[in-house]
């Protein structure tokens, strides 16, 4: 998505300014996930300290990633693309944690919007076997 993106807004460099912000920050996140695996394997490290700054940088980037980068998507990916790049997705492992997550605590109209943007066979496996296992876990 982001080679089309790129490509499409190369006359915008106002555009590409964000495509290029996006993966600065991106680039800042791997490091904090490894340093939270390192604090979890280390006592000495500070846990606390360390998942405050994963967490304030991670709201920093989805705050300007919402605002900025997703209406760079919408106005320039074709229904049919966004579509094909939802679709690629699906065989991801991960996908069965990512979705429930992605709506969890939205309130039901907004959590509609978001699984009317995948697929309808995701969104059915979402709704048969993904929601009912995630909200069955015990997160704390």
């Amino acid at each position: 998505m982001w080679p089309v993106l790129r490509t499409r807004l190369a006359g915008s460099a106002a555009a590409l300014s964000v495509l290029d912000e996006m993966v600065a920050e991106h680039s800042l996140i791997d490091p904090l996930l490894a340093t939270v695996d390192q604090a979890l394997d280390d006592e000495q490290l500070p846990l606390g300290d360390v998942i405050g700054e994963l967490a304030s940088t991670l709201r920093g980037h989805l705050d300007h990633e919402e605002r900025d980068a997703l209406p760079l998507i919408g106005a320039t990916l074709t229904a049919a693309e966004w579509l094909g790049v939802m679709a690629s997705l699906q065989p991801a492992p991960d996908l069965s944690e990512l979705v429930p997550w992605l709506v969890d605590g939205l309130p039901a109209n907004d959590a509609a919007d978001v699984l009317a943007m995948f697929p309808p066979a995701l969104a059915q496996r979402y709704r048969g076997e993904w929601q009912p296992w995630y909200n069955a876990v015990s997160r704390w």
